[in-house]
């Protein structure tokens, strides 16, 4: 039980753990949620992979449940998690104007079928780094799906392989960008995810589709 108890504080939780009071319980925990706030922080110390404890003050005797620390996450986990948030919650963010179309689709000898789809945006909304001789984007694709059977799958990751000679941006300003990404999936309905992280510019996009597989 104190492992429980701990594992709901540390969260910001609450735990019932004994009692038969449960709608009381309930009740208790709907009203707190409606003085909920979230709170958002840009951390000093980046250090991937380090543990950062918090803590959060108030004035007039609130009284306060937040969670105690927290990782700092690698820029590949976040981004994952983000492409996930699009997947699973429908959150859409788009201003790299993202786009993801179904390119071919062959039956596997296991019964999955090897998927190929294309994603592609305007080059003009990235923000290219120049450096002998040519304009290159930095940046990286992630891509998750949630499959027929209900399974998320591991993210995939691609670094975003564009470099433009400085003679020739201009014209590719006005031209798209597009990447292949190959996948085995079973049949059926299947939500694919993908997140952008445009690292000069700092900003990213999330994105999700429907695809019927085998359809």
């Amino acid at each position: 039980q104190e492992g429980l108890l701990m594992l709901a504080g540390s969260t910001g939780g609450d735990a019932l753990l004994t009692g038969t009071d449960v709608a009381g319980f309930v009740g208790q925990s709907l009203s707190g949620s409606a003085g909920y706030y979230s709170l958002g922080f840009a951390p000093r110390d980046r250090t991937e992979g380090a543990i950062h404890g918090i803590q959060v003050k108030a004035k007039g005797g609130v009284k306060l449940r937040h969670r105690s620390s927290y990782v700092t996450k690698t820029g590949l986990g976040r981004l994952a998690d983000r492409a996930v948030g699009a997947l699973t919650l429908g959150w859409v963010d788009n201003p790299h104007q993202l786009e993801i179309h179904l390119d071919k689709e062959n039956r596997a000898e296991d019964g999955n079928w090897d998927v190929s789809l294309i994603v592609q945006f305007p080059i003009r909304v990235l923000e290219l780094e120049a450096g002998e001789g040519v304009h290159r984007a930095v940046g990286k694709v992630a891509v998750v799906v949630l499959n027929s059977r209900g399974e998320l799958s591991r993210p995939q990751f691609m670094d975003l392989p564009l470099q433009i000679p400085d003679a020739e941006l201009e014209t590719a300003r006005g031209q798209h960008f597009g990447a292949r990404v190959n996948l085995r999936l079973p049949p059926g309905p299947q939500q694919v995810a993908i997140g952008l992280w445009d690292e000069a510019a700092q900003s990213g996009s999330f994105i999700s589709r429907e695809i019927d597989v085998g359809s």
